[in-house]
């Protein structure tokens, strides 16, 4: 019942808190980030199969997503986790170490400046910005395979037209020879 989804929401919220995550909104945005990381690299392998598109090395981009993905409650690493000091953790989300406080609803917590948090973890940021340095030269690689495309097809489409005109063209010849 209430018990066991109340027990449920609090385990994935302790969970995500420790991972370095304290907020939802914060980590559906990273989770955004991971998603269209992985549809680049979707995107990048299927070109390299289809049309064998040259460009940067996939494995660089699969390691970097590799890199912020966890086993953990959370899924992907958090930036602003205090490394070993998982009360801290706690801390920065609470405003202060656990206390009777942190039951009453709808009062304030938190700690410092939320655009310059004292708490993070070096390590994931580096990661994170991995990600986004090895997602950079596919993008350019799938525009420009975009392209290519584009381009192929309009030369296509005027052969076509070229083609259509010539028949046009040989009936019409056709037609006005044969009705003299």
């Amino acid at each position: 019942g209430f018990g066991n989804i109340s027990r449920g929401h609090l385990t994935m919220a302790v969970g995500k808190i420790m991972a370095g995550w304290p907020s939802w909104v914060l980590l559906t945005k990273f989770e955004g980030v991971v998603a269209y990381a992985q549809l680049v690299l979707g995107k990048r392998c299927q070109d390299i199969q289809q049309f064998g598109a040259h460009g940067p090395d996939v494995d660089g981009l699969r390691a970097a997503i590799k890199g912020v993905t966890t086993n953990s409650t959370a899924g992907l690493r958090g930036i602003l986790s205090a490394k070993g000091h998982w009360m801290m953790n706690f801390v920065s989300v609470f405003g202060e170490k656990p206390g009777w406080r942190w039951l009453l609803p709808l009062r304030p917590g938190g700690s410092g400046d939320p655009l310059r948090p004292s708490v993070y973890d070096e390590s994931a940021c580096e990661a994170w910005a991995a990600v986004d340095e090895a997602i950079a030269p596919h993008l350019e690689a799938i525009v420009q395979k975009e392209k290519e495309r584009n381009e192929a097809k309009q030369q296509e489409q005027v052969l076509r037209s070229e083609q259509v005109n010539k028949w046009l063209a040989a009936a019409e010849a056709k037609l006005s020879g044969g009705s003299s």
